[in-house]
C-alpha cells in the first residue's frame, strides 16, 4: 500500500515538473512580444521545479499547496486569454501548443494530487489517525 501511495505522490511530482517546463517554454516563446507574460511564466516555472522537488523528497502540504495553486492559476490565466484576450489585444486568442500543453498538464497536476490525498505526512498521529492506526 506505501509504495502505491509514493507513486502516485510521485507521478503528481513529475506532472508538477512537466507543468513548469511546460512554463518555461512558454517564458521562452513570449521573450520577442509581451515581456511580462515571460517573466509571469518563468517565475511560475522556477516555483513549478521548487514545488515539485519538494513534493518528490518531502511530501509535504506545502508543496502540494503551491503546486494546486500554480496549476489553477494556469488554469484560470488561460481561460482569460481564450476569453477575453490578453491586455491591449482586441480579441481572445485560442491557445497554441504550449498553451494546450500548460491547460492539460494542469488538469493533470489537480487530479493526481486529489487521488494521492491521503499520502501527504501528518507524523505519527495526525488528523483522522488513532495511535493504534498509525
Amino acid at each position: 500500500m506505501a509504495a502505491c501511495r509514493s507513486r502516485r505522490v510521485r507521478a503528481a511530482a513529475t506532472a508538477t515538473a512537466l507543468l513548469a517546463v511546460a512554463h518555461a517554454f512558454e517564458s521562452w516563446t513570449h521573450l520577442e512580444g509581451a515581456v511580462y507574460i515571460a517573466l509571469l511564466s518563468g517565475s511560475a516555472a522556477l516555483l513549478g521545479i521548487l514545488a515539485a522537488a519538494r513534493l518528490w523528497w518531502r511530501n509535504c502540504i506545502e508543496s502540494r499547496l503551491i503546486s494546486a495553486a500554480l496549476a489553477v492559476a494556469a488554469l484560470l490565466g488561460h481561460l482569460l486569454v481564450a476569453v477575453v484576450g490578453l491586455p491591449g489585444q482586441s480579441e481572445p486568442s485560442p491557445p497554441g501548443l504550449a498553451g494546450s500543453v500548460v491547460v492539460v498538464t494542469s488538469a493533470a497536476v489537480l487530479v493526481l494530487l486529489l487521488l494521492s490525498s491521503g499520502d501527504h505526512r501528518w507524523g505519527s498521529s495526525g488528523p483522522g489517525r488513532t495511535q493504534e492506526s498509525a
